[in-house]
């Protein structure tokens, strides 16, 4: 959250307030809720401006956050790809600038067959 004041309502009449540069979690298991700070809120609200922001986060994860903006499903074509790291912040649109990117940076090959991207070493 960037400005303003948000109240959560939660478990049976329970209240968290939160203020810009907070971050709330929800731990399913015990229902409970964990309030913290954002060292960097900029990196929390990049998606607005098509921005996708990474710190040292493996393909792996960051397969995750370009399935939630692009509705893509990544597949490597081998398991160390999924643990290559990747830091930086991309500016994407389009989810083919952002592999345009990737393709350089880590030097793979992409390729796209409709919402499945299959990322693979160069040969």
């Amino acid at each position: 959250m960037n400005e303003g004041k948000v109240q959560i309502n939660y478990q049976g009449g329970k209240k968290q307030i939160m203020n810009p540069g907070d971050i709330v979690t929800l731990d399913e298991g015990s229902s409970t809720l964990a309030l913290s700070k954002a060292k960097t809120p900029k990196n929390y609200n990049a998606w607005k401006y098509h921005q996708l922001y990474f710190d040292d986060t493996p393909l792996s994860e960051a397969s995750v956050t370009i399935k939630e903006h692009f509705g893509l499903q990544i597949m490597f074509d081998d398991s160390t790809l999924a643990n290559r790291r990747l830091s930086g912040y991309f500016k994407a649109e389009k989810a083919s600038e952002l592999f345009q990117a990737f393709s350089v940076l880590l030097n793979v090959d992409i390729r796209q067959q409709k919402d499945t991207v299959f990322i693979s070493s160069k040969q």
